[in-house]
């Protein structure tokens, strides 16, 4: 076999590899199961200094889900088609959603966050941690583990629900949560991108 026939076998075995676990990784939001990650890590990280509660990290979980609009949790809207929602336990046991990040794949190689939200009435167990930098850390983490190059994150003010009313809110949502986690603007596309190693 000639030198650029192996090359091009090898080319072509390693591409089929890294499409094969993107397509692996992305198929899991279709089975709305619980993502496996150590979703008590994530808490303590961030956790907000000098912050106490009550609430057990071993009750909280993230959730696959796929599609858009109503999800399979009360007060999650997905805005874009693969969401992971944080659930905490409710007295009946049950996993109640209580914040999400939705993204959508743009290339091959890159995802677009288009959704940072928390739900309505579920402040009491949001309010002691940085919640939207963890969903952003989450779903940074799950891209590099699917072999995806790079995650932008859209402008507050390109957000579906944005509103004169609440562009400052969507600004310290997407804007500032996305700088503060190490994302730069790219003045081309109009969004923040973080290239991952």
């Amino acid at each position: 076999m000639s030198r650029k026939r192996v090359c091009r076998f090898f080319a072509n075995f390693f591409i089929r590899i890294f499409r094969g676990k993107k397509h692996v990784e992305l198929e899991k939001f279709k089975s709305n199961l619980v993502y496996k990650t150590n979703i008590e890590y994530y808490l303590n990280e961030f956790q907000k200094p000098g912050v106490k509660h009550e609430l057990s990290l071993k009750d909280f979980s993230l959730y696959y889900f796929y599609g858009l609009h109503q999800t399979t949790f009360d007060g999650v809207y997905s805005d874009a088609p693969y969401v992971l929602v944080l659930t905490h336990k409710s007295v009946a046991n049950e996993d109640v959603g209580i914040a999400c990040v939705g993204f959508e794949v743009v290339t091959q190689s890159t995802i677009l966050i288009k959704q940072i939200q928390g739900v309505r009435g579920m402040a009491p167990f949001l309010q002691s941690f940085r919640w939207e930098k963890m969903l952003l850390e989450t779903v940074t983490d799950w891209a590099k583990k699917a072999s995806f190059k790079s995650v932008r994150v859209i402008q507050g003010k390109d957000s579906y629900w944005h509103n004169e009313r609440l562009d400052k809110d969507f600004f310290m949502k997407y804007d500032v949560t996305a700088r503060r986690s190490g994302f730069k603007f790219d003045e081309k596309d109009k969004t923040y991108v973080r290239t991952l190693a």
